[in-house]
């Protein structure tokens, strides 16, 4: 079971990690990451889901 509520994704270049400050925006994955109806995806990820069986998941 998934709970979904659409929202804007936090931007990939904004990850902050320890060993580098900001990702170039020429990544191709922050590229890539630009271009994925995430939340268009996640609609059909929750078709898959059963509302019946299993346990709520957490919220990002």
């Amino acid at each position: 079971m998934i709970k979904h509520s659409i929202h804007s994704q936090l931007r990939i270049e904004e990850f902050k990690t320890p060993f580098v400050r900001n990702l170039s925006k020429n990544n191709r994955w922050v590229k890539l990451s630009e271009v994925i109806p995430w939340d268009h995806l996640a609609v059909y990820y929750m078709k898959t889901m059963s509302s019946e069986t299993g346990r709520l998941g957490v919220s990002s």
